[in-house]
């Protein structure tokens, strides 16, 4: 399985971006050359197509995936998680956007020992005043890497009221079911105790908030 994304690579380069970044331009407008500059090189070596959930708000998806991917990689607007992961499927050439805030358990589907996996999540520099700053996990058919990225994302049975430990997000909840996030070795241990039935269904490297 592999995948034309780098995204550890990558999320470590706009920190490293961000934490030099000085003088009159903006860091919005920084980080969208940059990105347009990684993602149209990634794609003239390795083409590959974006397809993104609507998930009722199209608009706002779109400028998402134009940010982080430029105007040269193709993009495929869908309704909905679940027509993302059919779309991306086993191809090792195609990444899926799915928006957090999307209704229902969709990420049940990445359980399946065939389904794509979590490679990231978006954006790679979390600010207030973000351009396209609407929370998204991509996918793609490619191995879960936990050495490289530092957390780990779980699909488990969750009640509302349970007190996690510090190092867990919480990325969606629907009813019972969540998709955490664990950024240490601890907080993994943790969930899986918590919950012995969770399934890790991937990895991304580590939020970075200047």
């Amino acid at each position: 399985r592999t995948s034309a994304f780098r995204p550890a690579r990558e999320a470590s380069m706009m920190r490293e971006i961000v934490e030099r970044h000085s003088g009159l331009l903006p860091l919005d407008t920084v980080e969208s050359i940059w990105r347009v500059i990684i993602s149209t090189f990634t794609y003239v070596q390795a083409p590959y197509d974006v397809i993104y959930a609507r998930a009722g708000d199209g608009l706002t998806m779109r400028d998402v995936a134009r940010f982080h991917f430029g105007y040269t990689v193709p993009v495929v607007a869908v309704d909905e998680p679940a027509e993302v992961l059919e779309s991306v499927g086993t191809r090792g050439d195609a990444l899926g956007v799915i928006p957090l805030a999307s209704n229902g358990a969709w990420w049940q589907a990445l359980e399946a020992p065939d389904a794509p996996n979590v490679i990231a999540r978006l954006p790679f520099v979390e600010r207030p005043d973000h351009p396209a700053g609407m929370p998204c996990l991509v996918v793609a058919n490619a191995p879960i890497d936990r050495e490289v990225m530092a957390a780990t994302v779980l699909s488990v049975t969750l009640e509302r009221d349970t007190d996690l430990l510090e190092g867990v997000d919480v990325l969606a909840q629907s009813k019972s079911r969540a998709l955490l996030s664990a950024t240490t070795s601890e907080a993994l241990s943790a969930v899986q105790a918590l919950d012995p039935t969770a399934v890790i269904v991937g990895s991304h490297a580590p939020v970075f908030r200047p």
